[in-house]
């Protein structure tokens, strides 16, 4: 795909983000992905996220189609910064022909605002193309249930031909929080050891700050993003990310 046409469409994925940006969310919250994709096969790491006011302990239910995926396994801050220490499967059960309920207790959990809480590992079904809703469907907090917390679903999607989504692909696999407000983190992938150059761009291309390169080792790499939130203003910008192998883009929006 050419520089600039791949440049224009992240940038036009950025505008959405900003209205995404100006949803009220209340105090406690949980949301997915909107869409996850993967073929029959292939194993997907959907990022769940939220806010969870008070710490310690805290329970999540999540309705998930059996008949697209399975769970492997669920991802604390072992890897990621995750606000949910070391999750576990409290129940993982069939509700009825298409839908699942998995439940996920933290015992450790900390409080932050708008941030990763953990990470479920999918792995797509053999079978034709066939889209199932993620959905997000109760909280506790410390044994009590949070009426008033507000669940953001996505989809899970099995595409029946080639793969979509790699976890092992070298390049940017998220920003968070995003929208940024004051700090944020980057999680990107690394072919190799070497060094990773940050830049951030406009929703133009052009160049806005130079970040520090980073050492980063091959694999999975996480680092706190920092930007010169005093030179940026309310809006969507690109992080692109340079290797020896190549340059990858990821949009954001600084929201302040």
């Amino acid at each position: 795909m050419h520089y600039s046409y791949r440049l224009r469409v992240i940038v036009l994925f950025s505008f959405v983000l900003i209205c995404s940006a100006l949803t009220v969310r209340s105090a406690d919250e949980v949301r997915v992905p909107a869409e996850t994709s993967g073929a029959p096969g292939q194993v997907v790491r959907v990022m769940v996220a939220g806010t969870i006011s008070a710490n310690g302990s805290a329970r999540i239910t999540l309705e998930y189609p059996h008949q697209v995926v399975s769970v492997r396994k669920l991802t604390g801050s072992g890897l990621w910064a995750f606000r949910c220490v070391t999750p576990t499967i409290v129940e993982n059960v069939t509700i009825d022909g298409s839908r699942s309920r998995l439940v996920v207790e933290c015992t450790d959990v900390v409080t932050k605002t708008n941030d990763l809480l953990f990470a479920i590992d999918f792995e797509f079904r053999q079978g034709a193309e066939e889209i199932g809703l993620l959905v997000p469907t109760a909280l506790q907090s410390n044994g009590t249930e949070v009426t008033d917390a507000v669940f953001t679903g996505g989809v899970l999607k099995r595409v029946a031909g080639g793969v979509v989504q790699d976890l092992n692909a070298e390049g940017i696999s998220s920003v968070y929080p995003n929208p940024i407000s004051t700090t944020s983190r980057v999680a990107f992938v690394m072919r190799s050891a070497g060094i990773a150059r940050m830049q951030v761009r406009d929703s133009r291309g052009r160049l806005v700050q130079v970040l520090d390169d980073v050492q980063a080792s091959a694999g999975q790499n996480i680092m706190s993003l920092l930007l010169n939130m005093s030179e940026l203003s309310t809006g969507a910008y690109i992080l692109q990310l340079g290797t020896d192998g190549g340059s990858y883009l990821y949009p954001f929006v600084v929201q302040k």
